[in-house]
């Protein structure tokens, strides 16, 4: 005869089994376990190079002997150098002015492409005017 707790012991046990199997049987599962090389490959060629630069920002190193933790004082350093601040303002002029006039550009040129032409300007694929 069993007692009650191996009674209730059992009816946990099976509670959970099937609840595991409910999971490995979901979709949900099924798509991370297909999501998981990429997601795999990002975070090894991604990520992880990301956090080891912003690792070694805080080292000294000549590449000779061992590298030596400095904290901030690289960043300290690049705040003082007048080619960083040149380099940043050279990097925001180039950017306020380059990127709207290709994005402008890139909106006109399907738009002047079609001018004139009411294949082009329909729903329709192809233009049979286009070469």
């Amino acid at each position: 005869m069993t007692s009650r707790s191996e009674a209730g012991a059992k009816r946990t046990s099976r509670r959970h089994a099937g609840r595991v199997d409910r999971l490995l049987n979901s979709e949900h599962v099924t798509g991370w376990v297909f999501m998981s090389p990429a997601v795999l490959v990002i975070g090894l060629f991604g990520v992880a190079p990301i956090i080891w630069s912003v690792v070694l920002s805080f080292q000294s190193s000549d590449l000779v002997t061992p590298a030596t933790w400095v904290g901030m004082a690289n960043y300290k350093a690049l705040l003082k150098d007048p080619m960083f601040a040149a380099s940043v303002r050279r990097t925001i002029l180039y950017t306020v002015l380059f990127v709207p006039v290709v994005t402008v550009a890139a909106l006109a040129s399907p738009w002047r492409s079609t001018a004139g032409c009411a294949a082009c300007a329909s729903t329709a694929p192809r233009c049979s005017r286009r070469s």
